[in-house]
């Protein structure tokens, strides 16, 4: 589905000034749709339940949709949207704990295993 078909949809979200509420509308704005934010929830399972009860659309990252209701439908968008998430640490703090959160990351986004 391209992006500027999703005029006149109601969304859910996380609450307005956070950076996922503020990329989705920075995001619907570059394609010249306004969202209708209807439902502000720090929670992407409450969001999907509400995309589920037919309520909403929303944009949540890939990591959610295997918790997703069986009922919810994954469409792609186009163009493809992605978006970087970066690990920052001290020089000298490779840690086993360090390591064990950059192993995860890297297991869940689906990538090469990250290194500081």
């Amino acid at each position: 589905m391209a992006l500027d078909e999703l005029h006149g949809e109601l969304w859910t979200s996380c609450p307005a000034g956070s950076d996922a509420h503020e990329a989705l509308r920075q995001l619907l704005r570059a394609h010249e749709v306004e969202a209708e934010v209807r439902y502000c929830v720090s929670d992407y399972a409450t969001q999907l339940h509400l995309v589920a009860a037919g309520l909403a659309v929303t944009w949540v990252p890939r990591v959610v949709r295997a918790s997703a209701p069986s009922s919810v439908r994954f469409v792609p968008c186009r163009p493809t949207v992605s978006r970087s998430v970066l690990v920052a640490t001290g020089t000298e703090t490779e840690t086993p704990r360090v390591r064990a959160f950059l192993a995860e990351m890297s297991r869940v986004a689906n990538l090469p295993e990250l290194h500081p």
